[in-house]
């Protein structure tokens, strides 16, 4: 994966969408559009007209940092306790409250996909993070006495 930074509005596409088994991933599900469920497609594009027209509300510090390329969803845990109504059935706390290798084995409900199309600067980086419990400069080398 990589980290995308300086992202722009144009050309930039953010859906929302849930795998069901044996089929693609849907941005609808119990009939509920996916994208303004979760508000992140409230208003009708360059404008201030509240109406969902399926695209992502790029509105910078209120639903993206674009300079660091983060969505900003606008409740706390949207895909845990406050998912939208109607899609309770699909709540996933464990993205929230377990480690993120179990979460991931969490397959009955991690089924949430985040898909994004966008122009900006691809940041690779040489550093990874190996936890929290790594003593420092436990990875250079010594020499006995």
């Amino acid at each position: 994966m990589q980290k995308m930074q300086n992202i722009k509005s144009d050309g930039f596409n953010c859906d929302i969408m849930y795998a069901i088994d044996g089929s693609t991933p849907q941005d609808i599900l119990s009939g509920i559009k996916l994208l303004p469920a979760f508000g992140l497609d409230l208003f009708s594009a360059g404008t201030s007209t509240k109406q969902s027209d399926g695209l992502f509300d790029f509105f910078e510090g209120k639903t993206i940092f674009s300079a660091s390329g983060e969505i900003i969803f606008p409740v706390l845990y949207p895909f845990g306790s406050n998912i939208p109504a109607g899609l309770s059935a699909y709540k996933y706390n464990a993205v929230y409250d377990t480690a993120a290798v179990f979460a991931s084995q969490d397959n009955a409900h991690d089924k949430f996909i985040i898909s994004i199309q966008s122009s900006g600067a691809v940041v690779m980086s040489d550093k990874y993070d190996i936890g929290f419990n790594v003593v420092p400069a436990s990875g250079e080398s010594y020499t006995e006495r």
